[in-house]
């Protein structure tokens, strides 16, 4: 169940991200912010990107056949 969870957190930590860089365009696109401000902001949404993109990976990496997840 706590699996899901994070899987659930990532997977919305990454949608949030896409919609925060369409919404950085789109204010840049009609003048809102200047670029200094998009710079910013661009910055700030791929690195959250990048992180919910990694821990979608780590999150459903495989165990390859013959190994137990809980061995370490």
């Amino acid at each position: 169940m706590k699996q899901k969870f994070l899987e659930l957190a990532a997977f919305i930590l990454f949608i949030t991200s896409v919609l925060y860089l369409f919404g950085t365009a789109g204010a840049v696109d009609l003048e809102r912010i200047t670029i200094g401000q998009a710079a910013l902001q661009l910055i700030i949404g791929l690195a959250v990107l990048g992180l919910s993109t990694y821990l979608i990976n780590y999150l459903t990496k495989e165990v390859p056949s013959g190994q137990d997840s809980t061995m370490s």
